[in-house]
C-alpha cells in the first residue's frame, strides 16, 4: 500500500506519534533542533518530507506547547 505523506489524515497521525514520542522522553527537545522560525526561536522536528512541527518545552510545568505544523515556508517563513 502506498501512503501519501501529504494527506492531511496521515499528517495528523504523524503529529500524534511524534508528540507521543516526546512525552516518553526525559528530554523532549532531543527529538528536535533549536531553530529560528517565523515566530521566534523554537524546537523543530520533521514529521515527513514536507511537514514540520515547531514546539516549545515548559520544563517546570512538563508542558509541550505546539506552535505550528506546516511546510517549510509556513514554519520558517522562507523557502
Amino acid at each position: 500500500m502506498i501512503i501519501n505523506s501529504k494527506d492531511p489524515a496521515n499528517v495528523k497521525v504523524s503529529i500524534i506519534h511524534r508528540i507521543e514520542e516526546m512525552i516518553e522522553l526525559e528530554d523532549p527537545g532531543a527529538i528536535g533542533s533549536w531553530k529560528k522560525t517565523k515566530y521566534g526561536s523554537a524546537f523543530v522536528t520533521n514529521l515527513n518530507d514536507s511537514y514540520r512541527l515547531s514546539f516549545l518545552i515548559h520544563r517546570e510545568y512538563r508542558i509541550i506547547q505546539v506552535l505550528r505544523v506546516g511546510d517549510h515556508k509556513q514554519v520558517y517563513g522562507k523557502d
